[in-house]
């Protein structure tokens, strides 16, 4: 597992802020800010954000029954992958929790599993356990490749400027679930669109050796300085076509990935998770491909119609637009639900896993939340707590009927 991006000196340079994502004893250091998170977010929506992305694991599976292996092991099909296609899923433990939330692409002679850094080796060991005379290998090559993601709707554009296709359709041309193979600055580049903030998202892993190459030319076709504070004029470059490229934080892709309603392994439900608490089931399960690990008890809970608990977006229309850098009350991460008339001392019926100020939303607060399935059907009313000025409060929320905040 990456402990530090081959890129750490160079955001130190630009002042960048850092936050550990994980536990203190194992914690992975990413790029809060660059100081501007508001020009970051912006870049995101209307031109392109650059995130360095060590926290994300790369796990190669190579063998001519890898395909095979893993149509019979992971919750989504994948005997129909054809080379260039990427494809979500979860791999189960045999209580039908969620090992690792994980996206898989075909290469033709292997596949890249994009992973979170503390999920990899459990997936690695667990994987192979399960490999008997089958030719399969797993390895964790986090060591020797890493990720960015290059968000926003110039980003395909930008690539095609400075990269030559090698194999697959043009970054431009890639629908979500496909991928393609390019040259940057000399280095073999995997790109997969997957658009997590709700516009253009593609993800590019390239070798450990390339990083700084491969960064430096994005940037400087982007014409953004790194780390810089710009006028919006200046941001747009025109020498560089309007690509708008800037380098972001988790910050700024935080809010983008809440608004797109992408809820987030380890953050809005984990290894004690079921495939049907997420709100993302229908995207990474297959309930007619046959067995896989754990599939027993995702079949009993999808015939009995639900679980006890379930990922839910909740809006706070009582509220209204909240002002640029208003300290108002808002929820913070495992924040108490409680039902809407409930005392305050009454029993929780859920918590917030994240939340933020919508900009996109006119500066409407919004949350994910995992609520018990008795309070989530949509209009739901409930009661969120919340930290102000004052003190504790209680905001008024209604649950709404899909994850999604932005409509597209």
């Amino acid at each position: 597992m990456a402990t530090t991006s081959p890129l750490r000196d160079r955001h130190e340079r630009a002042e960048a802020s850092f936050l550990p994502w994980g536990t203190p004893e194992n914690a992975v250091e990413v790029v809060e800010t660059y100081g501007e998170v508001a020009l970051e977010y912006a870049a995101i929506r209307r031109g392109c954000g650059l995130i360095d992305l060590p926290a994300r694991a790369v796990v190669e599976i190579t063998g001519a029954d890898r395909v095979d292996f893993l149509n019979r092991m992971l919750t989504a099909p994948m005997a129909d992958l054809a080379p260039m296609q990427a494809r979500r899923s979860f791999w189960l433990n045999r209580k039908g929790r969620i090992d690792a939330d994980m996206r898989l692409i075909e290469l033709g002679d292997r596949m890249l599993v994009d992973v979170d850094c503390h999920a990899a080796e459990r997936l690695v060991s667990t994987l192979t356990d399960f490999v008997f005379t089958e030719e399969v290998e797993i390895r964790d090559r986090s060591s020797e490749l890493h990720r960015f993601g290059l968000h926003g709707p110039t980003g395909p554009f930008l690539l095609e400027a400075c990269a030559e296709l090698v194999e697959g359709e043009k970054p431009s041309a890639l629908q979500p679930g496909s991928g393609c193979v390019l040259r940057v600055a000399g280095h073999r580049v995997v790109v997969e669109r997957d658009d997590l903030t709700g516009t253009c998202g593609l993800h590019l892993t390239m070798p450990i050796g390339g990083v700084e190459e491969v960064f430096e030319t994005l940037v400087r076709t982007g014409h953004t300085e790194h780390g810089a504070v710009r006028a919006e004029r200046e941001l747009a470059g025109e020498e560089a076509g309007g690509f708008r490229l800037r380098p972001i934080g988790w910050a700024a892709f935080n809010v983008a990935r809440i608004e797109a309603g992408t809820p987030l392994y380890y953050i809005d439900y984990g290894p004690d998770s079921l495939p049907h608490e997420t709100g993302v089931v229908d995207d990474r399960v297959s309930f007619t491909k046959g067995c896989y690990l754990g599939q027993e008890v995702v079949a009993r809970m999808h015939s009995r119609g639900g679980v006890k608990q379930r990922l839910v977006a909740l809006r706070f229309p009582s509220l209204g637009a909240i002002p640029p850098g208003d300290p108002g009350p808002q929820p913070e991460t495992g924040s108490a639900i409680l039902p809407a008339g409930a005392a305050p001392d009454a029993k929780p019926v859920g918590a917030v896993t994240s939340s933020t100020i919508s900009p996109m939303l006119g500066g409407e607060l919004i949350a994910l939340a995992m609520v018990r399935s008795a309070h989530t059907a949509p209009g739901t009313k409930l009661l969120v707590q919340a930290i102000g000025e004052t003190g504790e409060t209680m905001l008024e929320a209604v649950v709404q009927a899909q994850l999604k905040f932005l409509q597209q």
